[in-house]
């Protein structure tokens, strides 16, 4: 905030109170307080009237010295407040001679004449910067004498610090401005105003200088700096209020002033170990090519070649979907060993949790590599301290063997749907409560009672392509039971729009495209694949799903309005129940019986 009218004057209605002397002085062991009366004080009665200024300097860290000065002392302090660490103590060390206060922290001394109560900041014998005459001040904005004066609410403190030539000052928190922030004025206040203004995300109230020192200013409200703008010898800050707190923060250097207020206002946790060093992550699907029977894994070469080509000494981990022996193999065509595979297993919905807590952690290295091996270990320490689960299960295989691990067990969750689907599809045709026959076969301990709850058939990111990416493995191996699952999905989609078909319906409502409650991925969903069966008998085929932005859905109208799509919809199907159509049970085909999963 500017209050002066050029070199001499104040703004209209504007009044500067500033010390006119050290009136008297009290040295302690870790501060020194001043009397800092406003006008001279040359007999008794001046005592009676006039403001009067306490100065407090303290250095509560080496090589820092504490500027406090209040009005009143009693004004109640608003919260919020800056953390600051706690003082320490024997950094202080003081002299009172005839003319001055000599107060000291380390190399950083500051002189307080006692004839007019200026402030000069030394570093050894170099100056510094310093508060001379009326730059320290209590400053009233609508002042009318004391009888009219209005208390704290036209109340700022100011401090204006010298600037040598040449002297460049940096900081004040996000700008949009030049860097070297001469020139400007700059209010501490965050705001959102969008880039390219004068408003900003993360004003902070310290700046530095290139002679090597900084200024923080202990104050979270509203700080206004005129950096060589009111007067360009000198920077100026002010806040509102009956008190004004700084810290004067010496280097020498600019790296030691950073440190030093680091040490104050607390410095930043380490950030994981994982961010030191090249980490390139990239988020893709492998998809599977159903003619070509194989997984399309192009997407994964080129984030390999952009890798290697940048730093191809650099530790590389696929978590992506592939082919049983694609790791070895592209360990052969880049000529490294600086792979590893890890197994992601993620489930629809519950991607933070699995993250969190996580049921198991595998990684796989080249088998025989002493070095990878040891990548993999911390590889997996990495996700071990990511996790909030303690003591999570995990295993450190070879590269194929890993790869095996993920196709076989997302092939075994497909078995066990395709299972307990056909145990529903025998209830359903022969009259029996499939409930009944899932609860008591799942008493048995060995086969218990999770992933028993009947859909439309196994869909998703990974089970439909990892089933058919491992029957595409069994070339040439004797297998019976893989290809029987993948058999199983399409078996059980015919059912499901056969069964729908038999209500002779003119239009069927498809409630969500989503595989699972609590996702928007209907990718290889299993309904799906009953839309095209039931399309290709001719009937028609509406859409309800907020998740869709568009009007229409492999030619299927979209419908926005839930009451329309109910009324619209012959029967309506629904791969997982949902609350929303308990009112129109009654039309509703599902084959959901825990209403989960």
């Amino acid at each position: 905030m500017k209050f002066s009218n050029g070199c001499w004057l104040q703004k209209e209605r504007c009044e500067c109170f500033s010390p006119a002397e050290v009136y008297f002085s009290k040295i302690e062991k870790d501060q020194v307080t001043i009397c800092a009366p406003t006008s001279k004080i040359t007999q008794r009665g001046d005592t009676l009237g006039g403001i009067n200024l306490t100065i407090v300097i303290s250095a509560p860290y080496e090589e820092v010295l504490r500027v406090q000065t209040y009005h009143h002392m009693g004004v109640q302090k608003k919260a919020p407040s800056f953390e600051i660490a706690p003082a320490e103590s024997g950094h202080l060390k003081a002299e009172d001679t005839e003319d001055k206060l000599v107060i000291s922290s380390g190399t950083l001394r500051l002189e307080v004449q006692k004839e007019n109560g200026a402030l000069t900041f030394y570093r050894g014998e170099e100056k510094i910067t310093a508060s001379g005459w009326r730059d320290l001040a209590y400053m009233k904005t609508d002042w009318k004498g004391f009888a009219y004066d209005k208390g704290p609410e036209d109340a700022y403190m100011r401090e204006q610090l010298s600037l040598s030539v040449g002297e460049l000052i940096y900081g004040l928190g996000e700008r949009f401005s030049a860097f070297v922030k001469n020139g400007q004025s700059v209010d501490i206040w965050n705001e959102d105003g969008g880039t390219s203004t004068e408003q900003s995300y993360k004003n902070i109230p310290f700046y530095i200088s290139n002679k090597g020192y900084g200024v923080f200013v202990n104050h979270p409200e509203r700080v206004s700096f005129e950096v060589a703008t009111e007067m360009v010898t000198k920077v100026e800050f002010s806040v509102p209020g009956e008190n004004l707190d700084y810290f004067l923060i010496n280097g020498p250097t600019m790296k030691e002033v950073l440190m030093r207020y680091t040490d104050i206002t607390g410095k930043p946790s380490l950030p994981a170990p994982w961010t030191f060093g090249l980490w390139l992550s990239t988020s893709f699907t492998t998809n599977y090519d159903e003619k070509k029977n194989y997984f399309d894994t192009s997407s994964v070469e080129e984030v390999l070649e952009l890798v290697l080509k940048v730093n191809p000494h650099a530790v590389i981990v696929i978590k992506s979907t592939i082919p049983v022996g694609y790791t070895q193999s592209v360990c052969e065509k880049y000529h490294t060993d600086r792979i590893l595979f890890s197994p992601e297993f993620l489930r629809e919905g519950q991607a933070l949790k699995d993250n969190l807590y996580p049921s198991r952690i595998i990684v796989g290295s080249k088998e025989g590599s002493s070095e990878m091996k040891k990548a993999a270990e911390k590889f997996a320490h990495l996700l071990q301290e990511g996790a909030i689960k303690e003591d999570i299960p995990t295993l450190l295989t070879n590269l194929t063997e890993a790869e095996a691990v993920k196709l076989f067990a997302n092939t075994y969750l497909a078995l066990r749907v395709s299972f307990f689907n056909e145990l529903d599809t025998f209830a359903a045709m022969k009259g029996l409560d499939a409930k009944q026959i899932i609860e008591g076969i799942g008493l048995d301990p060995r086969i218990g009672m999770q992933y028993n709850n009947p859909s439309f058939g196994y869909g998703g990111y990974c089970l439909p392509k990892d089933t058919k990416q491992l029957l595409a493995n069994y070339d040439n191996v004797p297998n019976n039971i893989v290809g029987a699952i993948v058999d199983a999905n399409r078996t059980r989609k015919d059912f499901i729009a056969e069964q729908i078909l038999e209500k002779n319906p003119d239009t069927v409502g498809i409630y969500r495209l989503a595989m699972k409650a609590n996702s928007d991925n209907y990718r290889q969903s299993s309904i799906l694949g009953v839309m095209e069966r039931i399309r290709a008998k001719g009937v028609n085929i509406v859409i309800y799903d907020p998740s869709l932005k568009t009007d229409t859905f492999e030619n299927s109208k979209v419908i926005r309005d839930f009451d329309e799509f109910c009324n619209m919809s012959d029967v309506i199907v629904a791969n997982r129940m949902d609350n929303m159509l308990s009112d129109v049970k009654e039309k509703v085909y599902t084959r959901d019986i825990y209403f989960r999963d």
